[in-house]
């Protein structure tokens, strides 16, 4: 019997040994504290459904965990989390976690009116941990993140999707994949960094990837100081466009304004407290552009910017103007000066900005409703005959020059004037955006040189001696929505004395 007990204490010991852990190891066990744990990690009630367990090796799988930010909407639900924990939670010993991977997680990051995003309500700060364990490794699979701004013109939001990731917590270094959607254009991200990301100094670098296309973004935080570099040799201007108008709040461009690209694309941010500064640069179709400006979040998020183009295509920036451009052609050179812009709810409507611009060797192609009307305007039998491609090609200037103010959800044309050999025109009123129409009195000289054409003039705009004759002003007022606004014609003595001062200085152009 003696020499049999040992032999019986070493079956007990390994029968021990292999009923512990399904004894002691009780996945239930660790509910309410992970519960008491992760909501004050994200400052908010986290549930948690099904737990289970694995014990070779040791983990806890939790199923459909939920960040509540009211009873009915989640700030981040997560189909499962696998806790790895050390051999000696087999043996009912509390033990730190040695990695978290997390499976079909889903985010919600909402904005503010006042332009703030609401993650600083709930993402972790670091706060809420005993600061007596390290941290475990993270692992992302097959995640998404969505960031949405119900308080923009319309609906709007940026997609990262199809998220893969890992974070180490021994060198602090991460690694994140996944593609971008929504107000961005399809795209694909891959990002790097390493430092304690939101704490401390860090460094990363990330590369988005359109088609052939590749932007690079090299970050970094030190001593309290953000700063980030972009560059690209080409990318697409929609999506630049698309994204800027996400964060500034402003009215979208329909789908199919066309793309135009940004080449040798350099832009650095540098972030400091409240303060953002900024600069851009890049070539778009043979002309430059060139932008600066700030950011200020001290209270409400505000940019204040001034720009700069020099021979741009108008119609390459078709991604940025939308139906304003409609129709319109020619190099585009100008100035926008103490633009403004709150980035709060109606931020369209608050944003002012001054601008001069310059087109040369271009034309305008009339609405194809408002060439039907000129039609039936006493110069029309002129028109056609000084400009016999009017219809088909538009109608051709040597210079447009166009002074005026944004402000209240609309333009301010000041001052705009138009040069077509021996044809002079101006106007002066307002385009409103949100009913997109227009409203402007008109001036048009004409100094015909040629006989035969004058004769094609009404005789009530003549006067001077047979054979030089010369034309009297013309004035007229266009209203109408952009697409298909309306010439009335209108006498002198109906044109406000203000507008016909703005209007002689449009001619001067």
């Amino acid at each position: 019997m003696k020499r049999l007990l040992p032999f019986i204490l070493i079956i007990v010991l390994v029968i021990g040994c292999v009923v512990a852990p399904f004894v002691l190891f009780r996945p239930e066990n660790y509910r309410k504290p992970l519960m008491d744990q992760l909501s004050k990690i994200f400052r908010h009630q986290v549930l948690i459904g099904k737990i289970d367990a694995h014990y070779f090796p040791p983990q806890i799988v939790l199923q459909q965990v939920s960040v509540l930010k009211t009873p009915e909407i989640r700030y981040l639900a997560v189909n499962q989390v696998t806790v790895s924990l050390g051999w000696r939670a087999l043996w009912g010993q509390t033990d730190a976690p040695t990695g978290v991977q997390l499976s079909g997680a889903h985010g919600v990051i909402t904005r503010l009116p006042s332009g703030a995003w609401d993650y600083t309500d709930w993402w972790p700060n670091g706060s809420g941990g005993s600061g007596k364990t390290g941290h475990p490794d993270i692992t992302i699979k097959n995640s998404d993140l969505l960031w949405v701004d119900d308080f923009a013109p319309a609906h709007a939001e940026v997609q990262m999707k199809n998220l893969e990731g890992q974070w180490s917590a021994a060198g602090g270094a991460l690694t994140l994949t996944g593609d971008l959607g929504g107000a961005m254009l399809p795209a694909t991200f891959n990002f790097q960094a390493k430092g304690p990301l939101g704490m401390g100094d860090w460094s990363g670098e990330a590369k988005l990837t359109d088609g052939g296309r590749t932007a690079d973004i090299q970050l970094r935080r030190q001593a309290g100081l953000w700063q980030a570099t972009v560059h690209s040799a080409e990318w697409r201007l929609d999506s630049t466009a698309a994204l800027a108008r996400f964060y500034g709040r402003l009215p979208g461009v329909p789908s199919g304004a066309g793309s135009s690209f940004l080449r040798d694309w350099k832009a650095d941010f540098t972030s400091i407290g409240a303060t953002t500064t900024f600069t851009h640069s890049a070539t778009i179709d043979g002309g430059t552009t060139e932008l600066k400006g700030a950011i200020d979040e001290k209270a409400a998020a505000r940019v204040s910017l001034t720009a700069a183009l020099q021979n741009v295509p108008v119609a390459s920036l078709k991604p940025l103007v939308g139906s304003l451009g409609d129709g319109l052609d020619g190099k585009l050179t100008g100035v926008v000066s103490n633009f403004e812009l709150p980035v709060s709810s109606a931020a369209w409507e608050k944003a002012r900005a001054e601008f001069v611009f310059e087109i040369t060797e271009g034309s305008y192609r009339l609405p194809d409703s408002t060439l039907q009307a000129l039609k039936k305007v006493k110069t029309a039998r002129y028109l056609h005959k000084k400009f016999p491609e009017l219809e088909d090609k538009g109608f051709p200037f040597s210079k447009l020059r166009l002074q005026g103010i944004l402000e209240q959800g609309g333009i301010t044309l000041q001052e705009a004037g138009l040069v077509s050999g021996d044809v002079r025109a101006a106007v002066t009123g307002r385009l409103e955006s949100r009913a997109h129409s227009l409203d402007f009195w008109m001036e048009l000289q004409i100094h015909e040189a040629l006989p035969h054409l004058r004769k094609e003039l009404p005789e009530r705009y003549l006067y001077g001696e047979p054979g030089s004759e010369k034309v009297l002003p013309i004035f007229g007022r266009m209203q109408g929505p952009w697409s298909e606004w309306k010439l009335r014609a209108a006498p002198r003595s109906k044109v406000p004395g203000a507008a016909q001062k703005k209007l002689r200085a449009g001619l001067a152009v």
